[in-house]
């Protein structure tokens, strides 16, 4: 009976409230089917994506993600993240010192959180977190965006999308000696964004800088 009322709720709420169509593709992807999603051929070695964003799935669960802060969808993608940050991290490990290690999420602006009211790259970090070893250490206030600029996604070509973010981040305080960061984001395409990180934590001394994102 209690079964019949859930299922007789969800019917009335989804012809009031219809789902969005990113959020039916999401809810009809089992977790099963996650990992057989379309993997993201390598970037180089200083970047690693999940999965292809070029796949309609993907690219839902993106967008749930980012906008409509759709736990499921990130409690989803955060072990299979975790995986290849782990897989990386016992690689590296073996030759270069890694005792210093910081999970830094990409910085949104502060006009988007004020929008959205959350960062969603911060909550992508947390979720992903959970499932590391302490030794690496999940860092929220590492990176700030200290100027708005323009929707990236709205920029025709990499030149322009590289001019826009030219300057755009900073380290908030000091970091340790020594310190590795693994940058963490939603999607990269052009690789601007990331390339404005590295340019932000290099500028304050960081050597050993490796991103990941769920999509390319």
């Amino acid at each position: 009976m209690t079964n019949f009322i859930s299922l007789a709720i969800a019917t009335v709420s989804n012809w009031i409230f219809p789902p969005r169509r990113t959020e039916r593709l999401v809810s009809l992807v089992e977790m099963n089917d996650i990992l057989s999603l379309p993997r993201s051929i390598d970037i180089d070695n200083t970047t690693c994506a999940l999965f292809s964003y070029k796949d309609a799935r993907v690219s839902a669960l993106i967008w749930e993600i980012k906008y409509h802060k759709n736990m499921r969808a990130i409690e989803a993608v955060a072990p299979l993240l975790a995986d290849i940050i782990l897989e990386e991290y016992a690689e590296r490990s073996l030759f270069e010192n890694w005792s210093q290690c910081l999970l830094v999420p990409v910085p949104s602006s502060k006009n988007k959180v004020k929008k959205r009211g959350y960062s969603h790259t911060e909550l992508i970090a947390q979720a992903v977190a959970k499932n590391l070893p302490k030794s690496i250490v999940y860092s929220p206030n590492v990176l700030k965006k200290v100027t708005e600029t323009l929707e990236q996604n709205k920029l025709p070509n990499r030149a322009l999308r590289l001019k826009n973010l030219v300057n755009s981040q900073e380290v908030i305080g000091s970091l340790p000696e020594g310190a590795v960061v693994i940058l963490l984001d939603d999607v990269t395409t052009t690789g601007a964004t990331l390339l404005e990180s590295r340019r932000a934590l290099i500028a304050e001394g960081v050597k050993n800088i490796i991103a990941f994102t769920i999509a390319h």
